[in-house]
């Protein structure tokens, strides 16, 4: 998942967020190419994850996440499954430019990222994939007091898996908000977001 709003808190601000997902994958991929499964593997992933955020300035912010999540295996004949806690990430964000206009904010951001794979990796299916992680990218958006967008692109690089060097994945987010109502800083508030992620 590559969905990292490129906007920052404001000084000593702060934001958690829960955050949930459903994922399937029928398909089997080494490195960047697909493969046949001879077992005919289904996947399928609930996570739901604990995200804090904290702004040091106005124009960087720290954070981290851990997720808990659930995963199931089905194969021809048998099926596995497995919970717990998944990989932790530490995130940061500099904002690079703020341009305020009439019509609303624009905002461009550095985005790095680092997971690390200390949860276990057995038994199959495992709450991680065993693989350290380092994510880089840069993220612009728009904002309006009750509409928002943005868009990121970046690289994932990875350790190896299966003896295999994966080398990089390309990772493009899109997302649309609604928000309401507007309020004041440490006031909780609704905002609706449609968010679209690609990786290759």
């Amino acid at each position: 998942n590559f969905g990292i709003s490129p906007s920052t808190l404001y000084r000593r601000g702060r934001q958690v967020e829960v955050v949930t997902m459903f994922e399937e994958r029928t398909d089997r991929y080494r490195g960047s190419h697909r493969v046949t499964d001879p077992q005919r593997r289904r996947e399928r992933e609930l996570a739901q994850e604990v995200q804090f955020h904290y702004g040091v300035r106005e124009d960087f912010q720290v954070g981290f996440s851990a997720p808990w999540r659930r995963m199931e295996e089905k194969r021809a004949g048998s099926s596995d499954s497995a919970s717990g806690t998944g990989d932790v990430t530490l995130d940061a964000k500099w904002r690079l430019l703020k341009q305020d206009a009439f019509i609303g904010t624009h905002y461009v951001s550095l985005i790095s990222a680092y997971t690390h794979a200390g949860a276990p990796t057995t038994p199959r299916p495992a709450v991680s994939d065993g693989r350290d992680s380092v994510l880089l990218g840069l993220g612009q958006t728009f904002v309006r007091p009750h509409w928002t967008w943005y868009c990121n692109g970046g690289w994932r690089l990875h350790d190896q898996e299966d003896g295999i060097r994966d080398g990089t994945e390309e990772l493009f987010n899109v997302a649309v908000g609604y928000r309401p109502r507007v309020v004041e800083p440490d006031v909780v508030e609704w905002t609706f977001l449609l968010e679209a992620n690609r990786e290759r």
